[in-house]
Order: C-alpha cells, then structure tokens, then sequence
C-alpha cells in the first residue's frame, strides 16, 4: 500500500492507494484456457541469495525510505538485486555537520550483493542537480514538472528489468481522507544496461496507463510470452481490488512511447480482452492491497501472493497482519487470505494515535529464500496529529531504525 509522504494529519495518514474494504474472497468460476505455470522468461531467482541477512541501515546519506520491491539484476547469476523505494529521506551534501535538515525525495533505488561468503552489501543511489541537491532516481519528462513516480513493483525479462511506476500529482484535497494528490496512471521504466553507477544507467519511459480507474503497477510478473502486471482498482471510497492485465513481451522488444493499446485485461470469463478494461474484468482478489509480491515457488508447485492491508482484517481487527493467497494458476482461483504474519511492533496497539506506528507494503523477495520459505519486508511509519508535530516525528522517523525502512523476516511457507 503507496503512502502520503511520510507525517500528515491523522485524517489524512492512510492515503493514495489506501486499502479499507474489509478481507474476502472472490467468486470466480470458470477460469478458462490455463496458463502456463512456471516464469519461463525470469532469471532464475529463487532462492540465490538465501544465504544473505538483509540490512538497511543508514549508508551513502540514504536516511530511510517507503516500502521496498526487489528484482534480480540480468547478469548477475542472481547474486544482486535492485531494490526500489518510494519517498526516501536523504542527507544534502551541503548541509552542515549536525544540522537537521530533512531532504527529501519522492523515490530511490539500492543496488545489494550476497557475496561467495554470504555477506550483505547494500549501495543506494539518487539523482542531483547541478547544485547537488537531491532528486529522485526516476522523474517524468520535463515538461511534467508537477508529476513525480512511486516506484511499485519490478520484473526481469532477459537482460532487461521493467518497472512500473506510479503517476502522482498534487491536487486539491478531496475524497473520503482528503488526500492532497492524485494518481495519473503507470508508466513502464525499461532498464537494458546496468554497467556503471546507476545515475549514469539509460532509462526509457512508456504510458502504460492513463487515469486513476485502474492502477497494472501492483505485482510484475514475466511468464511465457508475456509480461503480467496486477492491477488494483483505485476506488474514490479506497477499494483496491486486484485484476489482472499483461503486454507481449514482443510488443516491448518494439519499445515504444505508450504501450496502452498493446495491454489485454483479464474478463470475467476467464479470457483476456484487448485494453484496459476494469468494468469487464476477473476480480482476482477481492481484499484490498495496491502493492503485493507475486511469484512461483517450484517446489510446491504454486504461486503466492504476499501482501499487507494496514486498515482492516476478516475479523474486524485492526491491520496489523500480513496475507497470504495461493493458486496454481496466475488467473486464479486464488485461496481464501491467509494470515502470515501479525507484524510485531503493532503488538497489543488500539487503533493507532499519533506517535504510534501503523505499517503495511508487505511483500516477499524470492531471491532471499529456497523453495518453502519465504523472506518478507514490511514498513512502519508514524501518526502526526497536527503540524506542530511534524517535525519531532521526522525526527523519530529519521534516526529509530525500526521506523521508515524495510522490517525483515524468514517465514516457513505455513
């Protein structure tokens, strides 16, 4: 689930993509001709790294940052991954020793190893202007000065990984949390050369949608012939359904400045129609999670989806937990909801006040685990009840390591 940057008002602090229909499941018949199981065209992740303990600390002026997908750089036989994150806080290299400033950017990325002795190593990057000052790693054109990315999910095709990234531009507050932005659409990233630093890697963007209707940025899959891409319904009252959309992968060999009318949604009768098309779409999952983690574990034979929904549970609990669904087939059926995880440090919490955390993104890395297992990160962010709290809240954000980066675990597939 994206959030608002960072502190906020209460009425606000659940925002864009926010997840508030309460957990279920979706009825779905006949699921038509199967697709094939196993991701044909990914590099072979699973498990690549399990040796490795994830660490993100504070390095490189990099101070925390929102949510955390992960995919396995092409070239690498699947020891290094690129990490993406949403609004980060990052250090100015003008500020002055001890000074408290805040930079701030809308999303950065991380480049990690597991070397042959199973270390950990981890480097984050950014753009900076002419001045030095920070800038986000991915940026619209120029001439969508307003528009800013949020990063969600990555997927790796042969030698190139493909991220989708959400459109955000500010707007009036409106809507049931009067949230002071909108959501745009998806534009697709395509990354095909990973020598260098990553400020000098060559990035090419396409439309991939339009509009705040449907959102194919929640889980990247590449499968056969195809690149799959989930999509949550952005709902005025926040239902985030998930559908399920995919391109050919022979249409992005021919990359080109919009993709839209090469996308096919899944219909309710199990088949894929050309476009975009929420009405007549499968509702895969009927829960709410604009961000979640896809992938097939070969060993039993089925996919799994990880997710988190910081606002709800199918008992009526607060959303301290995060889900797990199978299927043996992309289209689904998928299972009921699993509860995963209760995320410990909403441990015995109320509702949550301002000073207290609420956390969601919850999402696997498969790279980071062998058949059965799973390696799952969350974040926790914090409640500010009015503006003069703000900035003694960033301050918590900033330097309690528990707060506002990627939480960790190791979890036995239940």
């Amino acid at each position: 689930m994206k959030r608002c940057p960072l502190v906020i008002p209460r009425r606000f602090a659940i925002c864009v993509l926010a997840a508030m229909i309460q957990l279920g499941t979706a009825c779905l018949g006949d699921t038509g001709p199967p697709v094939a199981t196993r991701p044909v065209t990914s590099l072979p992740a699973l498990g690549t790294q399990a040796g490795c303990q994830p660490e993100f600390r504070d390095e490189d002026g990099w101070l925390g940052g929102d949510s955390a997908s992960s995919v396995v750089l092409p070239g690498t036989l699947g020891r290094e991954s690129l990490w993406l994150f949403g609004d980060s806080f990052v250090e100015h290299p003008a500020a002055p020793p001890g000074a408290r400033t805040y930079p701030f950017v809308h999303n950065t990325i991380a480049v990690s190893r597991c070397d042959t002795h199973d270390r950990w190593q981890i480097d984050y990057a950014w753009r900076s202007d002419a001045t030095g000052a920070p800038r986000a790693f991915f940026e619209p054109e120029p001439s969508a000065e307003s528009t800013y990315y949020w990063p969600i999910s990555a997927a790796a095709v042969r030698d190139v990984v493909y991220v989708a990234l959400l459109r955000v531009v500010p707007a009036v507050a409106s809507g049931p949390f009067q949230l002071p932005f909108r959501l745009d659409g998806v534009d697709l990233a395509r990354i095909e050369e990973f020598s260098g630093p990553p400020t000098r890697w060559q990035i090419r963007y396409s439309t991939l949608s339009r509009g705040a209707e449907a959102m194919p940025a929640t889980s990247l899959v590449a499968l056969g012939d195809h690149l799959y891409a989930f999509a949550f319904l952005d709902h005025t009252d926040g239902h985030s359904q998930r559908i399920l959309t995919r391109l050919p992968l022979a249409v992005l060999a021919d990359w080109r400045p919009a993709l839209e009318d090469a996308l096919e949604t899944l219909g309710e009768d199990g088949r894929f129609l050309p476009g975009l098309q929420p009405d007549r779409a499968r509702i895969l999952m009927d829960d709410d999670a604009s961000e979640m983690s896809v992938h097939f574990d070969p060993g039993l034979g089925r996919w799994l989806a990880i997710y988190a929904d910081p606002t709800a549970s199918p008992d009526g609990d607060r959303g301290d937990t995060i889900w797990l669904r199978r299927a043996t087939d992309l289209r689904g059926p998928w299972s009921a909801p699993e509860p995963l995880l209760k995320m410990p440090e909403l441990a015995n919490l109320p509702d949550p006040e301002p000073g207290e955390p609420f956390c969601y993104a919850g999402k696997a890395h498969p790279e980071l685990a062998p058949s059965g297992e799973l390696f799952v990160t969350w974040v926790c962010n914090l409640y500010a009840s009015n503006e003069l709290e703000i900035p003694a809240v960033l301050e918590r954000l900033r330097n309690v390591p528990g707060l506002y980066r990627p939480r960790t675990i190791r979890l036995k597939v239940p």
